[in-house]
């Protein structure tokens, strides 16, 4: 990812958008989205030991950000691996308890990880206070935890079946609004696992009808 100075080469398009490029990379998607003064635009796949070929994101970043007219030239291109969530693992030890990207609390869809590092250290925080340091692990699996697992399940379909998954998925209205009640915390990747029927027939119903 790279940090852009939002007045550097008439970027102004990009101040009040957030753009998704999804399938690109392989099993994963270009970002652009802005901050108070400056562009954070990056490249990151979900599952890179997945049936994907070697390919340097440094050099995808640079393509695509040259196709949407941002320069990056003297911007300093930064990498690092993110802790995405893994399954029901013990994260509480002796007086240490791990939150956030420690406990790798990074959504596998999204990849975003900021409200389960606020959700994860509330979650610790009664733990310490109730004196229920043993049961912390399981009160994130519970809370947070099986929702990352479903999450995890959507991500390998999503990015597996780019094309399938937005013609079916990102252009279904009902699945919208209901990724945007996981991001509200309102609604999890399961209920959004069992309503998939529901999501099948408001898509057909929107298809035009064969002449007769």
């Amino acid at each position: 990812e790279v940090e852009v100075p939002v007045e550097h080469g008439g970027l102004q398009k990009f101040e009040e958008t957030s753009l998704f490029v999804f399938g690109t990379p392989p099993m994963g998607y270009i970002w652009v989205f802005p901050k108070a003064t400056q562009l954070s635009i990056g490249a990151g796949v979900v599952f890179p030991r997945v049936n994907v070929p070697t390919i340097s994101l440094r050099e995808v970043l640079a393509h695509e950000a040259m196709l949407l007219g941002i320069d990056l030239e003297g911007h300093r291109i930064r990498g690092h691996v993110l802790p995405v969530y893994q399954g029901n693992l013990p994260l509480a030890q002796g007086r240490v308890l791990l939150v956030g990207d420690a406990a790798m609390l990074v959504d596998p869809l999204l990849g975003e990880g900021i409200r389960y590092a606020v959700d994860s250290g509330k979650i610790a925080a009664k733990s310490v206070l109730s004196q229920d340091i043993r049961r912390y692990s399981a009160h994130i699996w519970r809370h947070i935890g099986r929702h990352l697992a479903w999450g995890a399940k959507w991500a390998r379909v999503f990015y597996t079946y780019p094309r399938v998954s937005f013609a079916w998925g990102v252009r279904n209205p009902s699945v919208i609004l209901d990724l945007v009640c996981c991001l509200k915390g309102t609604l999890t990747y399961g209920n959004m696992a069992r309503r998939i029927p529901r999501y099948v027939i408001g898509l057909w119903k929107r298809l035009p009808l064969n002449a007769a």
